[in-house]
This record gives structure tokens, C-alpha cells and sequence, in this order.
């Protein structure tokens, strides 16, 4: 190393052997790249002061490594339809295949959850139900998105629409939540949008033939409304 103005130093930018990794510290930051100039990796010891930083299985450890999120959009979309006042219509899950939307889905390489395929993951095909997660981690967040059509007229804001999730322990129904909304107003009685519900894994869902029922709601008889089931994505961890 060259000694000037009694510091000893090397440059701003340097190569670790000939086409090697570079660092870089020319531009205000800190920056390892190959030769290529893409960002490498750093790795070392996990931290254990803290100002240090934190190593990826630090990380993973602590907020839960099999969390993320898994979504299924349906091709053949169930829709319920015909609605008397106050009467729940019962999705049929079983409806349709499920597709794998992977764009959106973020399972970490190293998880399985229920096997590689959303679409065994999400949805009980057999009995029609949602599923929790296998890994039983909590909470869930649950979310549906939904298309309504020709619900009410274009200027009827007094019609409300309610979405519940219902458990099913395999022979009876226990825990509803509930979501209430209303239709925009001059919105010519077509819409899409997205409920949210936030839920925990108990004995009633957690099993062979166990689930969530998703139903739909009107305040109002309406022979010409309908209100399809877009998709449905899971969050858990």
C-alpha cells in the first residue's frame, strides 16, 4: 500500500485478483459486485451486537420461515345467483378448476404446504371447503375477491351485500365472520372488489373433512343479481 499524507490506504474501487469480485466505494456506499458488476452475496458470522447485522436465518427464525402467501384464481369462476332477502347462497367451491396464480404466490422454497400445488392447498375440492394451513401457523388473513353484476339499479344505494366465512367441522357450522357492504353508488350494478378476514386456526377447521364455507348475502330479493368468486388468496405466518 502507498503511504501518502501520513494515512495508508487503496482505492475506491478494487478488484480481488484479476477479474475477480470488485468493491466499490466510490459512489457514497458500499457495493460487491462480480466482475460482471451484479451484486454479490455478503455472508458471515449471525450478529450478536445491535448495531451488527442480521443474517437471513436470523430473520427467517424470527418472523416464521413457512409464511407467505398462496392465491388461486378460477377459471370457471362458482357464482350464486337468484337472491330471495336475507337468505344466504353457499359458494360451491367444487366448482371450476383452480389455477395457480405463481406470479403472486411467495412460498418459500424450503416449505411445503400441503404439497407444491395451490390448488390442493387452498381448497377442499371434495367437500367444497377452504382450507387452513397445514403448518398451523396464525393469523390467517383470508382474502376474496369478488365480482357482483346487475345488483340493484344504477342509483339503489340501499341495497347491502355480506360475505361470511363460516367454519365447518365436518358436520356442523360454528364461528361466522361476517363482512357487510354496500354497492357504489351509480355504479350500473356491476363491481369487483376484495374482503379481507382475518381468522385463527382452531379444532373446527384444522383437519380431514374440516374448512371454511364462504356464503354471500343480500338485504333485497333480486332474480337478476349474481356475484361471482374471482379468487381467493391465503396469507399466513
Amino acid at each position: 500500500m502507498a503511504k501518502q499524507f501520513a494515512l495508508d490506504g487503496i482505492g475506491d474501487h478494487v478488484e480481488f485478483g484479476k477479474d475477480g469480485n470488485q468493491l466499490d466505494m466510490s459512489n457514497g456506499h458500499g457495493s460487491i459486485t462480480d466482475s460482471a458488476g451484479n451484486l454479490i452475496e455478503l455472508r458471515g458470522k449471525a450478529a450478536t451486537h445491535s448495531n451488527s447485522f442480521a443474517t437471513k436465518g436470523q430473520l427467517d427464525a424470527a418472523t416464521g420461515s413457512d409464511s407467505g402467501t398462496v392465491w388461486i384464481e378460477y377459471t370457471t369462476e362458482p357464482i350464486v345467483s337468484n337472491f330471495s332477502a336475507n337468505t344466504p347462497k353457499l359458494f360451491d367451491l367444487t366448482t371450476g378448476a383452480a389455477d395457480l396464480k405463481t406470479d403472486y404466490s411467495t412460498i418459500p422454497s424450503n416449505t411445503t404446504w400441503n404439497g407444491s400445488d395451490a390448488r390442493t392447498y387452498i381448497i377442499d375440492t371434495t367437500n367444497g371447503l377452504i382450507t387452513p394451513n397445514a403448518l398451523n401457523k396464525q393469523p390467517h388473513v383470508i382474502s376474496v375477491e369478488i365480482a357482483y353484476q346487475d345488483v340493484g339499479s344504477g342509483t339503489n344505494t340501499g341495497v347491502q351485500l355480506h360475505l361470511s366465512l363460516i367454519e365447518y367441522n365436518g358436520s356442523s357450522e360454528h364461528l361466522e365472520i361476517k363482512k357487510q357492504f354496500r354497492k357504489s353508488n351509480n355504479d350500473g350494478g356491476d363491481g369487483t372488489l376484495t374482503v379481507d378476514f382475518h381468522t385463527n386456526v382452531t379444532n373446527a377447521v384444522n383437519g380431514s373433512g374440516k374448512g371454511w364455507r364462504l356464503y354471500v348475502t343480500s338485504n333485497e330479493a333480486d332474480s337478476n343479481a349474481s356475484v361471482k368468486l374471482k379468487s381467493i388468496r391465503l396469507k399466513a405466518g
